[in-house]
């Protein structure tokens, strides 16, 4: 019990300082976390996000792959064991004593069947080794805290649901992908940093309130619990944001992913999200309103954005998300948000004035066209009457001219007839 409430306490400060850090975007969060109680990267849940360059660590990555793989591994021997024994405490009935903390790093293990002999195990450390299996895993029923980072995994499902596994570190391996039987009712805290991740879901992790997946392949906001309150997602392909489901999510780090757009789905949902990191993005100062939708926010970064590149940057972008209480690593003070007031201000006068003359201009572009339209029908009347008038006018000249010559059809028909009677005379006399 006194361990427990040593590594709270230790786990504490580690969180207050990690916050401090992830302000002010130093790097090295991996390395404060190293050597603490537990597990070895432990506390790095609520560490910085790493703003700072990794350049050299990434350097040597690849050296350290090619290194592994020509490396032999052995099993996990007895003289390890005995050398990585610590914390001696009350077994979980209560009625002996044993060791609840196991460290064993840097040996080349690759096979850990030994371990099922210490079935009391709470807090093991195996890292930098060469695991790619978790099965011996299972006989450890009070397993608190693990850590297997820098190994040879490529899958969890090897272990088993553990019921009272609180915090679980897996970075630096090779998994590709996690499904809903990775579930661990009581893991509160899950580092994922730097496989190769490209689909997962966690929902099944009911206690889950943060998660680290740095670096991995990742397209998408999706697959994770309600119950989450931080998300580290640095260095992957995220293009949109989606917090649908996400109510107590309070912190989210999107720094250097492919985000070039603010199409917030599920932004009515995110009414915890305080702290939003989009460092090393894509975002243009249009984008900004879009921010409005989070309404609890309170600090944001987005150094390494074009956004950044405009002119009284800080100004506009307080002007825009009135809210913020800091920007980037450098807080508003009183004089930056009156200011912002002045100028929200003029510009709301001066959109309202916009407003107002495009309302009269277009009163005025639908009288025209409504004089248009009435001068229109009355020419379009007044042609249909000329129209009709001359039509009028021909059919009178034509009925004057038809009068003559009926009157001349009618006088040579009256003499032909008169012919016609004498030659029948002259006929009738032969």
């Amino acid at each position: 019990q006194r361990f427990a409430e040593r590594h709270a306490m230790s786990e504490a400060s580690k969180t207050e300082l990690g916050e401090e850090e992830e302000e002010n975007e130093e790097g090295g969060a991996d390395e404060s976390s190293s050597g603490g109680e537990g597990s070895g990267s432990e506390g790095s849940g609520a560490e910085e996000e790493d703003d700072g360059d990794e350049s050299g660590t990434v350097g040597t990555e690849e050296g350290e792959k090619e290194k592994e793989e020509e490396e032999k591994t052995e099993p996990l021997s007895a003289e390890m064991v005995s050398a990585g024994l610590s914390v001696l405490g009350k077994t979980g009935d209560g009625l002996s004593h044993a060791y609840l903390r196991l460290q064993v790093n840097s040996k080349s293990v690759a096979d850990i069947t030994l371990i099922a002999k210490y079935t009391h195990l709470r807090y093991l450390d195996l890292s930098k080794n060469a695991i790619s299996d978790l099965t011996p895993l299972s006989v450890l029923r009070h397993l608190l805290l693990l850590d297997v980072s820098n190994n040879r995994l490529t899958s969890l499902e090897t272990l088993s649901p553990r019921p009272f596994l609180q915090k679980a570190t897996f970075e630096r391996n090779k998994i590709a992908s996690i499904n809903s039987t990775f579930s661990h009712p009581l893991l509160h805290t899950l580092n994922l940093n730097h496989n190769v991740l490209n689909s997962i879901d966690l929902l099944s992790l009911s206690s889950l309130s943060s998660l680290e997946l740095r670096g991995n392949k990742l397209t998408s906001i999706s697959g994770f619990p309600p119950t989450l309150k931080q998300l580290y997602m640095a260095e992957n392909k995220v293009a949109s944001i989606n917090l649908k489901g996400l109510k107590q999510l309070e912190r989210l780090h999107l720094r250097a992913n492919k985000i070039s757009a603010l199409s917030i789905e599920g932004a009515s949902d995110a009414t915890s999200l305080n702290y939003l990191n989009l460092r090393d993005n894509k975002l243009e100062a249009d984008e900004l309103p879009k921010l409005l939708q989070l309404t609890a926010l309170r600090t944001l970064v987005l150094t390494g954005n074009p956004v950044t590149e405009m002119e009284d940057y800080r100004l506009e972008v307080l002007t825009v998300v009135s809210q913020l209480q800091k920007l980037d690593k450098e807080e508003y003070n009183e004089e930056d948000r009156e200011e912002a007031r002045e100028v929200a201000a003029e510009r709301k006068a001066e959109k309202e004035a916009e407003e107002l003359a495009e309302r009269e201009a277009e009163a005025h572009r639908k009288m025209l066209e409504e004089e248009q339209k009435r001068n229109e029908a009355a020419a379009a009347v007044a042609a249909a009457e000329a129209e009709a008038a001359a039509a009028a006018a021909a059919a009178a000249v034509t009925a004057d001219g038809a009068a003559p010559a009926d009157e001349a059809n009618a006088g040579g028909a009256e003499e032909g007839g008169e012919e016609e009677g004498v030659e029948e005379t002259e006929e009738e006399g032969e």
